[in-house]
């Protein structure tokens, strides 16, 4: 098994995939963004309730 942020690395600097490298940047920032936006939310709404 392999990290997704560790196979971005090979693709781009070991590979010269850089266009592959870009792709799997994206798909893990699109990934991530909810699961911020979501944490956000919660830490916000149990701040208010203090």
């Amino acid at each position: 098994t392999e990290v997704i942020a560790n196979r971005m690395y090979k693709e781009m600097f070991n590979f010269r995939h850089f266009g592959r490298a870009s792709a799997i940047a994206v798909i893990l920032f699109l990934a991530t963004v909810p699961v911020m936006v979501a944490n956000v939310r919660r830490f916000r709404g149990q701040e208010a309730a203090r």
